[in-house]
């Protein structure tokens, strides 16, 4: 038994085993011959052949390259071939000119049309198709999963008639485990039933043949390959082939197994390659096409029924579970079955974050181990599962009593809203098919390690470290499922907060078009009393009788009484002085109201384009130094109120800015916002007084704006984690802020920054933009 202890060797021979181009291999098996055409602009689209397999003359009685398709083949055979277009088919009947008859597998790719003839074969004393029509009552009459492959073994073993029939079963890491199996010969074989194989046996790119030709077979692995010819220098892709030719090291995997032909039907779930129906033979074998069409159906057949199966499986474990799957629309540790959040994926530990609320559950690593776990789990933008954390993450060691198997399911685009399920280590025992740890040997000429596979397949048991209970698909739905109510209630409440963001930004805008509306009336009645109060035909007409009395002043007294005449004029010139006087105080007090009512249109103009930016981002392009200047006016009470006052520094040569000019303001006005709000956080006496300063300046293509404060102040190691949404800083809280402004920045193309010397030294923020930020239209 081994202790989990690995042999060490070059693992460059295995990536370069995952590289093997297996599907351009240039040969088939011997069990038939290929001829491929393509169409040429020579012969009016007549196809002509471009490659052929060494032995085509065994089968056809001539063969050259560049031969029209009609002068292989009869004009029916031909015209049946070209017709064929894109599809895929076989026939038994493809004639020769020369009156030979062949059954044909026949498909297109790249616009090369490939046909595979195959050699006789004796005609089965019953027909596969209706072994199959047989075999697919008792499948369907079966309930359970392992009823159904055991069923389907034995329908396969009755169609193709080969001495050990399996089904072989892929983990999530791509192992492979035996979970069905039927002997007929257990002394040219070993049962491999319960024993596991490493994820090495069948490679990536052996996996997509698998998944994208559903059907195999390797007829002897003791014939001989044959060559394929051709005009191009192009390999001739053979992924759809049934004649490709074999991997030597696979060749060389069955003879150490004792398998002379092999066999495979690939079974497909929804989630991809689930696994394979495996049959092995020590004789030489072949399949009519009967054969190979019913083993196809087949596997096809018993896919879905697996996928039906296991969807309802899922679906009942889902409504079992609905109340933790849910849980995302109630976020809050009070709110929460806890218990049933763990039940969910059998973990024994749980962290989620949703929109910054965050609940822990169960065990989990140190919170310095599980912050750092989680900044490197951040990088991830998909659902990520592991139960050997060890293989993928440097520090997993240090935590593997909680968290040796991760199941991580991102909410938000940025990560910053997560579910993670954690499992412990647990030791494992587990049987393989042989040691899984020595893919390689020693090359006797060279003394340098090569590929080979193992010679024995007996039971090799090992004891897993490091790993734990693997998570099963049923879990990782739940998982899943939970993960997509979260996302979907994220969004509605991010649709709500926007509509309702939205509707008092109408309002808003509403109600400051209706004052910008009023100011305008009162802008006009304004202009109104100035006109009428500088008319000034009224005292025009006082100053003509004051003239007129005057000059008859004699005439006056006389009429009126001695001293009366001069009472009168001078009455009336007092009057006209009145009405003069009242006349500039007047103008005087109309110009200010004008004044005054334009500065409130200009200020309402000002905060309506920004609430309307709030829906639409703003477009064009500007002046740093008047939005600058909207700025002052936005913030300069809130900083007067406190005594203090502003300082700019902005060049006036800067080119004009294409930036998003709604989005930079909002993350100024947060910036001063957090400057003046550090200065209230200073306990002296007399209280310290807000000194802001706001400079930009242009470097070549760059732009930096530095926004500087006399606050409070933070250690320097801190500046980090002031953008970090989960931190918590009682003194400053501006986490959530700067996160946001950060967000921002980074979408604009930009990076935002914070320094400062240490407490009670002040801080600066700077927005530096390393181009794209200026137009030069």
């Amino acid at each position: 038994m081994s202790e989990d202890k690995q042999h060490v060797f070059d693992s460059s021979l295995l990536d370069r085993c995952a590289e093997e181009p297996i599907h351009l291999s240039g040969a088939i098996q011997s069990f038939g011959t290929l001829l491929a055409f393509v169409n040429t602009e020579v012969t009016d689209g007549t196809m002509e052949l471009a490659y052929y397999a060494a032995n085509a003359k065994d089968f056809i009685d001539k063969v050259e390259l560049g031969m029209p398709l009609t002068a292989i083949f009869t004009e029916a055979s031909a015209t049946t071939l070209q017709d064929s277009s894109t599809s895929s088919f076989w026939s038994e009947n493809l004639l020769t000119c020369t009156g030979k008859q062949f059954a044909a597998l026949i498909h297109y790719t790249n616009k090369v049309l490939i046909v595979e003839l195959l050699a006789p074969k004796s005609i089965a004393e019953t027909d596969p198709l209706y072994i199959l029509g047989i075999g697919l009552e008792k499948i369907l009459a079966e309930k359970t999963e392992a009823g159904i492959l055991q069923r389907t073994l034995e329908v396969v073993t009755e169609i193709i008639g080969f001495e050990h029939l399996m089904i072989y079963r892929f983990g999530n890491d791509w192992h492979g485990e035996v979970i069905a199996e039927i002997l007929e010969n257990s002394k040219a074989h070993e049962a491999y039933l319960g024993l596991r194989f490493p994820a090495s046996d069948i490679p990536p790119q052996a996996r997509r043949l698998y998944y994208d030709n559903r059907i195999r077979l390797v007829a002897d692995v003791y014939s001989q390959t044959i060559p394929i010819i051709g005009t191009r220098e192009t390999p001739l892709d053979l992924s759809q082939s049934w004649l490709r030719s074999v991997s030597p090291v696979h060749i060389q995997y069955l003879r150490n197994m004792n398998v002379r032909a092999s066999m495979s039907i690939s079974l497909i779930s929804e989630n991809g390659l689930w696994g394979l129906i495996a049959a092995h033979d020590s004789r030489p074998q072949s399949l009519s096409l009967h054969q190979r069409q019913a083993c196809n159906t087949l596997g096809r057949l018993v896919s879905t029924r697996l996928t039906l199966m296991q969807q309802r499986e899922e679906q009942a474990y889902l409504l079992y579970h609905q109340e933790a799957i849910h849980a995302p629309r109630h976020w809050d540790a009070t709110n929460i079955n806890h218990k049933q959040i763990l039940e969910l994926t059998k973990a024994h530990g749980f962290i989620g974050i949703i929109d910054g609320v965050e609940i822990q559950i169960g065990v989990l690593p140190e919170t310095d181990k599980l912050n750092k776990l989680l900044n490197w789990l951040q990088q991830k933008t998909k659902i990520w599962i592991s139960s050997r954390l060890i293989d993928e993450y440097d520090a997993a060691l240090t935590i593997k009593d909680t968290a040796s198997g991760i199941l991580w399911c991102p909410i938000s685009a940025d990560a910053n809203s997560f579910l993670l399920w954690l499992r412990p280590e647990e030791l494992q025992t587990v049987q393989w098919a042989g040691d899984p740890n020595k893919p390689v040997s020693i090359d006797s000429a060279t003394g340098k390690e090569v590929l080979s596979p193992r010679n024995s397949f007996a039971v090799w048991e090992q004891v897993v470290h490091n790993q734990a209970v693997e998570w099963e698909a049923i879990e990782i739905a739940g998982a899943r499922a939970m993960q997509q109510i979260a996302i979907e209630n994220l969004a509605k409440r991010a649709a709500l907060i926007e509509a309702e963001q939205n509707g008092k930004i109408e309002m808003a805008a509403s109600i400051l078009h209706d004052i910008g509306n009023a100011m305008i009336g009162v802008t006009g009645r304004a202009s109104e009393l100035s006109r009428l109060v500088q008319d000034h035909e009224a005292l025009t007409q006082l100053q003509r009788l004051l003239s007129f009395l005057q000059k008859r002043q004699t005439q006056l007294d006389t009429g009126l009484g001695s001293g009366k005449g001069v009472a009168l004029i001078n009455m009336l010139s007092s009057v006209i002085m009145d009405i003069q006087s009242t006349t500039v105080e007047v103008n005087a007090h109309c110009d200010n109201m004008t004044y005054y009512v334009n500065h409130v249109r200009e200020l309402l103009d000002i905060n309506r384009s920004y609430a309307q930016a709030g829906s639409a981002a703003s477009k064009g392009t500007y002046h740093l130094g008047s939005l600058i200047h909207d700025l002052v006016t936005l913030v300069i009470e809130s900083i007067g109120k406190r005594g203090g006052h502003l300082e700019t520094d902005i060049p006036a040569n800067l080119p004009k800015l294409k930036l998003d000019r709604s989005s930079l303001l909002r993350v100024l006005i947060n910036l001063v916002k957090n400057a003046y709000e550090a200065v209230d956080q200073v306990e002296e006496k007399p209280a310290r007084v807000p000194i802001i300063r706001i400079s930009a300046k242009r470097q070549e293509e760059s732009l930096h704006i530095k926004v500087t404060d006399n606050g409070i102040g933070f250690v320097p190691e801190n500046a980090m984690k002031l953008f970090d949404r989960r931190h918590s800083n009682k003194k400053r809280e501006s986490g959530m802020g700067l996160a946001s402004c950060q967000k921002i920045i980074n979408a604009m193309g930009g990076h935002l920054s914070l320094q400062s010397d240490g407490l009670m030294c002040g801080a600066n923020a700077e927005i530096y933009f390393v181009e794209g930020a200026f137009n030069h239209e």
